[in-house]
C-alpha cells in the first residue's frame, strides 16, 4: 500500500465525524438523459472518434500505439484492463469441407495436420512485437489472468500463473517439426514446384505436398485451403498472414480472403465453406463454453461450433464440465479434461486474452470498470452509475467498434455488436447481476458474486428423483417499458420460445436442461430442471421477452422479431432495461433500419426503471464504489439493499492520491473518481462518499 493511501485512510474517521449528512436516497436509474450508440467500422475509427470527442466512451480495448497517443491527450483518460475472452486459430476439422467438397477428406480432419500448423504459429513473437503486452497468452481455449486458479490447465502451458515458463505447451513454434509431421503423416513433396519455396528456411518445400495414402486422391498436389483472415483486428491480421506464409513456404496452398467480419462470418459461421479462420470469442465469468463451442450442441447456422468438432470423450468431459457438473470441483475437472482434449487433439491453436487498457473522455465520473468486461458487454451496472462532472451534459455517447451485423433480434443475435444494443433495451444480465469488481465466485453478495437483479432472491431445492428446483421471486415493481407489468409469466414464456427455435442463440443453454415450470403466482417461479447440476440456479435466468407483445408475432426470425409481419421495431423493442429504445438510423427510402459504420441506435432514459442507484445530496447525484449487495438473514425470499460503508472508503482510499493524467498511476481505479475534477482520485471523492456513509440503495423489502 502506498503512503498516500495510509494517509487517506487515516482521515477516514474525521470525515465520519465531521461530514456525516444522512440524506434520503433518491430514485436514481441512469444519471444521463440519453443514451446515443454509434458504429465504427474497426478499432482505429472508433479510436479516432474518441480522441476527437465524437464519443464519450469506446467500447473496445485500445492497442499499444493508441495507448501511448492516450498517455500524451489531456482528454483521454485510461483504465487497465483484462477480458473474459480469447483469440484463436479456427480448424475447420470436419471430414469434408464445404469449400471444395470434391476435395475429398479434409486435410485438417488429420491430427498431425493439424498439429503441424499449430507448429507453425510463434507466440512468442506475436506478444511480443504485435500485441506488446497488452495481452496474456494463452494456450488453451480459457481466459487469463483473470480465470489462472483453478480453471486453466497449466500441463499444457507455456507459462504458469506467476509467469514463470512451464515449457508444457507441446507446440512451440518450430517450422521444422512441422515439416516432419507433415510428411509422417503422408502429406509428401510431389514433382509440382513450390513458387514459395523459400531455399533459405531448411524446412522449406521445394514442391507442392500431396494427399497422403489412403486419400481419395492420394498422391495428386494439395488443393487450396480456404484462409479467412480477420482484417479489422490487427494481431489476429498478422497471426493470420504469418501462418498462412509458413503454410505456403511448406507447400501448401492456400486461397486467402482478408476482411471484417461482414466479409468472413457468413462463410465460416453460416456457410461452413472455409478450412481456416482467425476467431475470436467474448465469454461469461465463468469458463463454461466448451459445451457450446466444442460439442455437436453447437452445430446449427450460425452455431458456435463451426468448427465441427464431434469427439465423443471431449463431449463427455463438456456435459460433465456443464451442464451436468454435481459440484464446483468436478467442473473444473472436467475443464481441465476438455483442455487436454482440445490441446493434444489440436482442434485449434488458442493466442491470447485481450489485456492492457480501456478509454473514455475526461470529464466522465464514476466509470465503473467491470473487471472482465471493462466498457463493454455488461455495462448496465456503469451506465447507472457514470455521469459528467458538467451538469448540462445529459448525453453520453458510446461508440462500438463495429456496427451489428445483421440483425437487431433478441432470439437469433449471435455477435458481441448485435447484444450491445439489445441488452441495453432488454437487460441483459438477466435474472442477477454479478459484482463488477470479482465476478468470478459463485454464490451470493457479499461473500460470493452474485447480486440480484430483476429477481430479488433464489435457491435451489433437491426433490426425491434428484431433479433441482429452482425458486425465483422477482420484484412487483418492474414494469416493461410500454407501462405493462413485469411477470414470472414473461420469464415462463421466454424459456419455452427460445426452446422452440433450434437456431436461437440461447437454445444450447436450455436444451435438455428444463423438465417443467411451475407458475405460484405472478412473482414466483419454480423451474424443475432435467438434472441436478452445480449450475442449475443461473440456467432458467433468461433475458425476458414481452408475452403480450411477442405471443402476437407468428415467426419470430428476422432483422427484428415480426419484421415480415408488418411488426415495427417501435412495438418490438420493448424492454424492462434501464434504457427504452427511442431511435435508429434507417434507410431514407425504405425506412429499414441501417446496420452498418456511420449509423446510430438513440436510447432514452426509462423514467420507471425499477432500480433507484446511489443517493443525493441536495440535488447533486454521488455515486456507489465497491458495489456490494448485502442480503437480509433468513431463508430465501429475502430483501437486501446496496450500502455506502467502510468498503466504500477504503476503496477509494486505496486508490487515493492516484492520477490519469500521462501514464497512469499503480493505485488509478476509474471507479473511485466520483467527484469533480475528472481523472484524478483525492480528497473531494473521500468527502464524497463520507458524506453519503451509511445510506443505503437498490433496497428491496418482500411484502
Amino acid at each position: 500500500m502506498n503512503r498516500k493511501a495510509v494517509l487517506a485512510i487515516g482521515v477516514i474517521p474525521l470525515l465520519l465525524v465531521v461530514g456525516f449528512l444522512p440524506m434520503p436516497a433518491s430514485a436514481g436509474g441512469p444519471r444521463f438523459q440519453e443514451l446515443l450508440i454509434k458504429y465504427y467500422g474497426s478499432v482505429g475509427a472508433v479510436w479516432d472518434a474518441l480522441r476527437a470527442g465524437e464519443i464519450d466512451i469506446m467500447n473496445w480495448p485500445i492497442t499499444y500505439a493508441q495507448y501511448q497517443e492516450a498517455i500524451t491527450d489531456p482528454n483521454i483518460i485510461v483504465a487497465p484492463y483484462n477480458e473474459f475472452g480469447m483469440y484463436e486459430i479456427d480448424f475447420n476439422v470436419n471430414y469434408t469441407s464445404l469449400f471444395d467438397p470434391e476435395a475429398g477428406r479434409n486435410p485438417l480432419n488429420y491430427t498431425k495436420f493439424r498439429q503441424a500448423l499449430a507448429f507453425c504459429v510463434d507466440k512468442e513473437w506475436l506478444m511480443r512485437d504485435i500485441v506488446k503486452g497488452f495481452g496474456t497468452r494463452i494456450d488453451t481455449p480459457v481466459s487469463r489472468p483473470l480465470h489462472n486458479t483453478p480453471w486453466v490447465n497449466f500441463d499444457y502451458c507455456k507459462w504458469g500463473p506467476n509467469g514463470e515458463d512451464l515449457g508444457n505447451y507441446p507446440y512451440e513454434y518450430n517450422p521444422a517439426e512441422a515439416a516432419r509431421l507433415l510428411d509422417e503423416a503422408g502429406f509428401v513433396q510431389g514433382t509440382t514446384p513450390n513458387p514459395d519455396y523459400d531455399p533459405t528456411k531448411p524446412w522449406s518445400a521445394q514442391y507442392i505436398r500431396t494427399y497422403p495414402s489412403g486419400h481419395e486422391r492420394a498422391g495428386e498436389d494439395l488443393r487450396p485451403l480456404k484462409v479467412y483472415i480477420r482484417s479489422d483486428h490487427e494481431p489476429r491480421k498478422q497471426a493470420g498472414e504469418a501462418l498462412v506464409d509458413h503454410m505456403k513456404k511448406l507447400g501448401i496452398p492456400v486461397d486467402v480472403t482478408e476482411g471484417p467480419s461482414s466479409v468472413c462470418a457468413p462463410p465460416v459461421m453460416a456457410e461452413w465453406k472455409y478450412h481456416i479462420y482467425t476467431g475470436g470469442w467474448s465469454m461469461g465469468r465463468f469458463p463454461l463454453h466448451f459445451y457450446a463451442l466444442y460439442t455437436p450442441i453447437g452445430i446449427f447456422e450460425w452455431g458456435p461450433n463451426y468448427c465441427l468438432i464431434q469427439d465423443s470423450e471431449l463431449t463427455h468431459w463438456a456435459e460433465l464440465e456443464y451442464p451436468q457438473a454435481p459440484n464446483l470441483e468436478t467442473a473444473i475437472q472436467a475443464a481441465h479434461e476438455c483442455q487436454r482434449i482440445l490441446v493434444e487433439r489440436c482442434y485449434g491453436v488458442w493466442l491470447y486474452t485481450a489485456g492492457g487498457y480501456i478509454a473514455y473522455r475526461k470529464g466522465l465520473l464514476g466509470m465503473l470498470n467491470t473487471r472482465g468486461y471493462g466498457f463493454s458487454t455488461y455495462i448496465d451496472l456503469a451506465l447507472l452509475n457514470v455521469y459528467h462532472e458538467n451538469p448540462a451534459k445529459t448525453q453520453v455517447i458510446w461508440g462500438l467498434n463495429q456496427p451489428p451485423r445483421g440483425v437487431l433480434n433478441p432470439l437469433f443475435a449471435q455477435w458481441l455488436y448485435e447484444y450491445e444494443v439489445i441488452d441495453r433495451i432488454f437487460s441483459g444480465f438477466g435474472m442477477l447481476t454479478f459484482n463488477p469488481y470479482d465476478p468470478v465466485k459463485a454464490g451470493k453478495s457479499p461473500s460470493a458474486s452474485d447480486m440480484p437483479w430483476y429477481a430479488v432472491d433464489w435457491k435451489v431445492t433437491v426433490d426425491d428423483e434428484g431433479l433441482d428446483h429452482v425458486h425465483i421471486w422477482i420484484r412487483p415493481d418492474i414494469k416493461w417499458h410500454d407501462g405493462q407489468p413485469f411477470t414470472v409469466h414473461d420469464i415462463n414464456y421466454t424459456i419455452y420460445l427460445i426452446l422452440s427455435y433450434e437456431d436461437s442463440w440461447a437454445y444450447p443453454d436450455l436444451y435438455g436442461m428444463i423438465n417443467r415450470t411451475i407458475v405460484h403466482n405472478d412473482y414466483y417461479i419454480e423451474v424443475v430442471m432435467t438434472g441436478h447440476s452445480y449450475w442449475n440456479v443461473y440456467v432458467p435466468g433468461v433475458v425476458p421477452l414481452p408475452e403480450h407483445i411477442y405471443s402476437k408475432i407468428r415467426d419470430h426470425h428476422g432483422k427484428w422479431p415480426g419484421k415480415a409481419e408488418g411488426f415495427t421495431p417501435e412495438q418490438v423493442f420493448i424492454g424492462i432495461g434501464e434504457w427504452k429504445f427511442k431511435d435508429h438510423a434507417r434507410d431514407p427510402l425504405t425506412g429499414d433500419l441501417t446496420l452498418a459504420a456511420g449509423a446510430w441506435c438513440l436510447l432514452e432514459k426509462f423514467n420507471d426503471f425499477w432500480m433507484e442507484l446511489g443517493y443525493s445530496i441536495g440535488e447533486v447525484y454521488k455515486c456507489d464504489v465497491d458495489f456490494l449487495y448485502f442480503f437480509n438473514p433468513g431463508d430465501p425470499p429475502q430483501g437486501g439493499s446496496y450500502k455506502i460503508g467502510l468498503p466504500d472508503l477504503v476503496k477509494v482510499a486505496l486508490a487515493y492520491g492516484s492520477s490519469a493524467t500521462g501514464v497512469p498511476s499503480a493505485n488509478w481505479e476509474s471507479g473511485c473518481d466520483i467527484a469533480a475534477p475528472s481523472g484524478a482520485v483525492g480528497l473531494a471523492d473521500l468527502v464524497q462518499v463520507a458524506l453519503a456513509y451509511g445510506q443505503t440503495w437498490g433496497t428491496y423489502t418482500p411484502p
